[in-house]
């Protein structure tokens, strides 16, 4: 059988961390700060940002074996 063995300075490994975790900023912020906008289509940017936030919170489930 073949084990895998990745360290923490794997740059794909890495890489898709924090990519992964700027996602979760990124959507964390917009949820906090589009409600605050009058723009009218706060609520669609809005609604795409929970979306991404959930997309991204569920990610490691999706791909388990």
């Amino acid at each position: 059988m073949h084990m895998h063995t990745h360290t923490s300075t794997d740059p794909n490994l890495n890489n898709t961390w924090n990519l992964i975790l700027q996602g979760v900023s990124r959507s964390i912020t917009a949820i906090n700060t589009l409600p605050t906008l009058k723009d009218p289509v706060t609520k669609t940017y809005l609604a795409e940002a929970r979306v991404c936030a959930l997309t991204i919170r569920y990610l490691p489930w999706t791909y388990s074996e």
